[in-house]
């Protein structure tokens, strides 16, 4: 009878998988190396995806989507296992995140 309560008090309390936030942006980190990191953080989770949220004007926005895109290829990278958002004028900047399997999309 422990074990059974014990194990749904597990269940019940578990985490469920997030999104987080990798390849942050720093002085000196050009867009090219923060898109070499994202990748092999997604190398390393083969059952994940990978969201690029980008900030900005739509013209800002288009030249970093085609510079993404460019180091992709460059990459062979699978860009199936990659979604972009385009969220605007909010702010300006890029985000890369991990999305483990069955996690929700991160929050903009």
């Amino acid at each position: 009878m422990f074990l059974i309560l014990a194990s749904s008090f597990i269940v019940a309390f578990a985490q469920k998988p997030v999104a987080r936030e990798v390849a942050p942006e720093n002085r000196g980190n050009s867009l090219a190396a923060r898109v070499v990191y994202f990748t092999d953080a997604l190398e390393d989770r083969p059952s994940a995806q990978g969201c690029i949220v980008l900030y900005g004007s739509k013209a800002k926005i288009g030249i970093n989507k085609k510079n993404i895109t460019a180091k992709l290829r460059e990459l062979q990278f699978d860009v199936s296992r990659i979604t972009f958002v385009d969220v605007g004028r909010v702010k300006e900047g890029i985000k890369f995140y991990i999305v483990p399997a069955g996690a929700a999309q991160p929050d903009l």
